[in-house]
């Protein structure tokens, strides 16, 4: 077909193989460093009593986030576009790429809610100090 030859498909139609590997060591690395980050806040952090708080939230939800992207249902996805597909070996057998697709965007606007939690906090600590 004449429009094949002048039009390639614009997604890849395979999933390079080193990609869910790369994942999986990317979430290997990162949990201990969740995980000392969970640490440092909620015990090493005298004197900070309600902004402790808003951290632990913030870190709980990136690491979900990161859980998810990269254990849970990683997915080769293409953006901006919301489409992609799916490479979980055992979520992915059960959960669309749709529907991964969705928790994603939902658990990242928890992630955008606790950034703003941080951000008017600490605004509103600043402020008491000029006054």
């Amino acid at each position: 077909n004449r429009v094949d030859l002048l039009m390639p498909a614009p997604c890849p139609e395979t999933i390079p193989p080193y990609y869910t590997t790369s994942l999986h060591l990317i979430a290997g690395f990162s949990i201990p460093i969740n995980l000392i980050g969970f640490y440092l806040v909620w015990f090493q952090s005298p004197g900070m009593f309600g902004y402790k708080y808003c951290l632990v939230y913030m870190q709980l939800i990136s690491f979900l986030t990161e859980i998810h992207m990269s254990w849970i249902c990683p997915g080769y996805y293409f953006f901006p576009m919301v489409g992609g597909y799916n490479t979980g070996e055992f979520f992915g057998q059960f959960i669309s790429s749709h529907l991964s697709m969705t928790l994603w965007i939902f658990i990242f606007c928890f992630e955008l809610a606790a950034g703003l939690c941080c951000f008017v906090y600490r605004h509103n600590a600043a402020a008491h100090i000029s006054q």
